[in-house]
């Protein structure tokens, strides 16, 4: 998780443990359901760098290829 994510999450649960308003069981949700959103950004977050790691991967293959082929006019 970057760090960003971290510092946010833990503001989250800084203000649901300073909120005078909320009781146990209501802070024992909140808290839950902040876990629950930070795993969801993280999740997503691994996703897209994983779609860039394969798009630049393909990307790089694509062009040794043509490389390797040789042939000037594939390289342009």
């Amino acid at each position: 998780m970057s760090q960003n994510l971290v510092a946010r999450k833990q503001q989250a649960f800084d203000s649901i443990e300073s909120d005078p308003r909320l009781n146990d069981p209501q802070r024992q949700r909140a808290r839950a359901y902040v876990n629950q959103q930070f795993q969801a950004l993280q999740i997503a977050e691994g996703v897209t760098a994983a779609a860039k790691k394969e798009q630049i991967d393909k990307a790089a293959t694509g062009y040794i290829k043509r490389m390797m082929s040789r042939d000037p006019n594939q390289m342009a």
